[in-house]
């Protein structure tokens, strides 16, 4: 049995209804009561509590967006040692040669040769992405191309170190939240 849900934007402004209609076929939850207005009834908003909820997400995305910038720009420092040294505490690498080597270490398959060239490629894709994300370039692009990168990151770290390195570093989850934020963004 299907239920016709609609939602409607509305203006009430000088007497004038004006707005945006919305209708969506979906199955029922469960086998209990309804939750929400009565059947057939449309659910009603305003234009000021839909703008309010425009403003939200994009309030979130810009804030996901700028999460994303600097969590590459600061593993890029890191690997260059603007943290600190080898064995500070919350330093990662501290140099590019650790780097490198934690690169061999993710990918034990590739030819120790290529190896180095992995972790350049990474550290540019890095760097173009976050100065993407930061200024809005091409946005939708930008954002899967994040997500890509970082779930190649998280399945290598899985396969060479098992599913609790990138769960601790999160990785699923940034990979995640860019693949939304390109969802979330207009085609430009």
């Amino acid at each position: 049995m299907s239920h016709n849900s609609q939602i409607r934007v509305e203006s009430r402004e000088a007497g004038q209804v004006s707005g945006l209609h919305f209708q969506a076929n979906s199955e029922p939850i469960g086998t209990g009561s309804r939750i929400g207005p009565a059947e057939g009834a449309p659910l009603r908003t305003t234009r000021k509590d839909a703008a309010n909820q425009l403003g939200a997400v994009g309030a979130a995305a810009l804030f996901l967006r700028l999460g994303l910038a600097a969590s590459f720009l600061s593993a890029l420092a890191d690997r260059f040692g603007l943290y600190g040294a080898p064995g500070d505490p919350s330093v990662a690498w501290g140099n590019w040669k650790l780097f490198v080597d934690y690169v061999a270490v993710l990918n034990w398959f590739a030819p120790v040769s290529l190896v180095p060239v992995l972790a350049w490629v990474a550290t540019l894709a890095e760097v173009l992405l976050a100065i993407a994300l930061l200024i809005g370039w091409r946005l939708r692009l930008s954002a899967f191309a994040s997500g890509l990168l970082l779930s190649s990151f998280a399945l290598t770290m899985t396969i060479a170190l098992g599913i609790k390195a990138p769960l601790d570093y999160s990785v699923f989850t940034a990979a995640g939240g860019a693949f939304l934020l390109a969802a979330l963004s207009r085609r430009t």
